[in-house]
């Protein structure tokens, strides 16, 4: 019933957007992303809460004001960060969706909140438009049920066609080589809103904190629990990794680039 409100909804923006001729045109876009990432190294034995942020822009290769490439997918990794889950609370998509909002989700889940530099929907490959433009959305990230965390755009309606709640979506979550690769799969109501046309997103922020566990009490004559953080680093040194995939309607595109420097543990001196 979502896509269903969305598409017609979009469908008939675009309908009141038909006043210029269309010419076919490349939608192929280049992305561009920077990121941040907390300077603590952490080890196997104490994991260092980790902080950091990403930006996603695309731009049009033929007009910077055509609308980019439909993307796909997204996936961004930081060398080193892992995602433990455990005795974090959690908001899962259906929750948000059922309400339309993300005020039901548990105290202690929501890691951060994005802006999004706008999207737009036209004709598929007619990246010259006439396109319909949706502006003020924000991502609202949460930690989600095992193995994925919680994606949920909204903004005023609007500044986006009368368009306010666009749903909450999964992204699940990959541990291999020593860090967590995050993937959000666009789901088809963002990409083909209605038949004949291809939505795209412009690109996105999104901030990750370092939600922490609550608190443990220790049961007598044991120690005290390790305090337990969504995302962790261990042992980097030098300037942190950080790689973001996008895959759109002209392939994959693999940006690399670093996320600030991080420090090593210290190696305890033997005595």
């Amino acid at each position: 019933m979502r896509k269903l409100t969305i598409g017609l909804a979009l469908g008939a923006l675009f309908v009141l957007g038909l006043t210029t001729s269309a010419y076919g045109a490349s939608t192929e876009a280049t992305w561009n992303s920077t990121a941040t990432g907390s300077a603590a190294g952490g080890s196997k034995s104490a994991p260092a809460a980790f902080t950091g942020t990403w930006t996603l822009t695309a731009v049009n290769n033929i007009n910077p004001s055509f609308r980019p490439a439909t993307p796909s997918s997204w996936s961004w990794s930081w060398e080193g960060v892992t995602v433990k889950q455990t005795g974090i609370p959690f908001c899962t998509p259906e929750q948000i969706n059922d309400s339309k909002s993300i005020a039901g989700c548990p105290a202690g889940s929501h890691i951060g909140q994005g802006d999004i530099p706008g999207a737009a929907f036209g004709p598929t490959g007619l990246g010259e438009g006439p396109n319909t433009e949706c502006n003020g959305k924000k991502f609202d990230l949460f930690n989600g049920p095992a193995g994925s965390l919680t994606l949920s755009i909204d903004g005023p309606p609007e500044l986006c066609g009368t368009l306010g709640f666009l749903g909450a979506y999964p992204i699940p979550i990959t541990t291999a080589g020593g860090k967590s690769t995050m993937t959000w799969n666009i789901p088809d109501n963002l990409q083909h809103p209605f038949p004949g046309a291809e939505g795209t997103l412009r690109g996105g922020s999104m901030p990750f904190n370092p939600l922490k566990a609550p608190k443990k009490k220790a049961k007598k004559g044991k120690k005290k629990p390790k305090k337990s953080f969504l995302f962790t680093s261990i042992n980097c040194k030098g300037p942190r990794d950080f790689t973001m995939t996008v895959v759109d309607t002209f392939g994959t595109h693999v940006i690399n680039t670093t996320a600030g420097n991080c420090k090593a543990p210290k190696k305890k001196k033997k005595k």
